[in-house]
């Protein structure tokens, strides 16, 4: 399922780089079935020949330049479901959770790098998020962010859904508003 959720980023301020993200959620990892995956490419244009590319040209093939995951991911945790960025910050939905990558200007990666190989590094979270839900397996995370607020949707995709939104204050990620719906349109925060 490549592709199953995307995001582009167009940087306009910071010179971190124009970037697409592309979520795998049943992607193998780490020898975990459905674990789910996403993928980085960066933009880049060739200074001699004015080419674009997207990511790292081998033969006629792009490879994507890092690869996220979650520190903690398991068999059938569709890591990738969703994916939303900004110019700081990458935001990935999975079952029950929500992991943020935050973009180092210094390395020029997202998250924490846990392994390179061939040019690509594999990457880790840098905060995880964890909604508040009724257990359940069935719990995928819809996520967006923007200017330093990050939403998370939450469901089971029958008749219940929460969602909760994160505030950035002093480099920390905290609730400051939580709503939910049960089979009514009419959503209620607390």
């Amino acid at each position: 399922n490549f592709g199953w959720s995307v995001a582009i980023l167009k940087e306009t301020t910071t010179g971190n780089g124009d970037y697409a993200v592309v979520g795998a959620p049943d992607y193998d990892i780490d020898g975990k079935s459905r674990s789910g995956a996403v993928f980085i490419y960066k933009r880049t244009v060739d200074s001699t020949t004015s080419e674009v590319q997207w990511g790292i040209k081998n033969g006629r093939e792009n490879f994507s330049n890092q690869i996220l995951k979650c520190s903690d991911s398991n068999t059938a945790d569709r890591f990738g479901i969703s994916v939303a960025m900004d110019e700081n910050y990458i935001v990935v939905g999975k079952r029950g959770a929500a992991y943020i990558y935050n973009f180092d200007s210094t390395t020029k990666i997202w998250g924490v790098n846990e392994s390179t190989s061939n040019n690509v590094s594999t990457n880790t979270e840098t905060t995880k998020l964890v909604p508040i839900v009724p257990p359940s397996s069935e719990y995928y995370s819809n996520v967006s962010i923007n200017n330093g607020k990050i939403i998370v949707g939450v469901f089971n995709g029958y008749n219940f859904g929460k969602c909760y939104l994160y505030i950035l204050k002093n480099s920390n990620w905290g609730i400051e508003v939580q709503g939910q719906r049960y089979r009514t349109p009419n959503l209620q925060f607390t």
